[in-house]
């Protein structure tokens, strides 16, 4: 078992990540502010998708599951992103509501088609590791060596 050097920022991410959730979600909870509830949503969100990236290489090699995950990590970092795109429209246009809606609505669609186009590189190029220069590393669809 070796974990690959590019995916140490989510091993140190994980736990930054949980307590933010943990403090939005559950100690804030008696207060009301938008703020805290969508970044807390998105941390939450993003936990998700490190663990997704994470879990699956300490116990598997094999390119299917980990091209498998890597879409599941690649989906909830897009939601947890669609989470911070609505608190800055929640900031910026709190005075008028249909131009949050459109935002929404935007924010939705840029969503599903960073999805889609996460699904079809992903499967064409399917997540492998590899060792570089005695380094592990964890080679995604855009990743150089």
């Amino acid at each position: 078992m070796t974990i690959p050097v590019n995916l140490i920022h989510f091993y140190i991410g994980i736990p930054i990540l949980s307590y933010l959730t943990l403090y939005g979600l559950v100690f804030s909870k008696n207060k009301h502010n938008t703020v805290t509830r969508y970044l807390s949503l998105g941390s939450g969100v993003f936990l998700l998708a490190a663990l997704a990236y994470c879990i699956p290489v300490l116990f598997t090699q094999d390119a299917r599951n980990l091209t498998y995950s890597t879409i599941l990590g690649d989906a909830l970092q897009f939601i947890s992103l669609n989470y911070i795109w609505l608190l800055g429209g929640h900031l910026l246009l709190s005075q008028s509501k249909p131009a949050q809606k459109t935002l929404q609505i935007c924010v939705f669609i840029i969503t599903v088609l960073s999805i889609y186009v996460s699904i079809i590189q992903n499967l064409a190029e399917p997540t492998v590791l590899k060792v570089v220069d005695s380094t592990t590393l964890i080679v995604y669809a855009y990743t150089d060596l």
